[in-house]
């Protein structure tokens, strides 16, 4: 994989914007791996979502919802979500 670029203003400033477009939605979510693709017409926002292993809301519209936040604030931002559920703090609760 590419290195992730975090020394570049713009990268910066839309990770920020991402960040609290996620926690706005759940507190609980975070992001990693960010990065932008910028093109002729469209800069794609590329990043993980992490989300509880016990969330139960699909993917699919967890995606939708942050799509369409990010669009509002420029129509021309594509974002390229994964989802990606913690077990791990699911697994360190269990065992204490």
């Amino acid at each position: 994989m590419d290195p992730i670029i975090t020394d570049d203003e713009e990268v910066n400033r839309l990770k920020k914007m991402t960040e609290e477009i996620v926690t706005n939605i759940d507190q609980r979510f975070t992001i990693h791996d960010f990065r932008i693709v910028k093109g002729e017409t469209h800069t794609n926002l590329i990043f993980d979502v992490v989300v509880p292993a016990e969330l139960d809301v699909p993917a699919t519209k967890l995606i939708h919802r942050i799509e369409k936040a990010i669009k509002a604030e420029d129509p021309n931002y594509y974002p390229v979500i994964t989802v990606d559920k913690n077990y791990v703090s699911t697994c360190i609760n269990e065992t204490i």
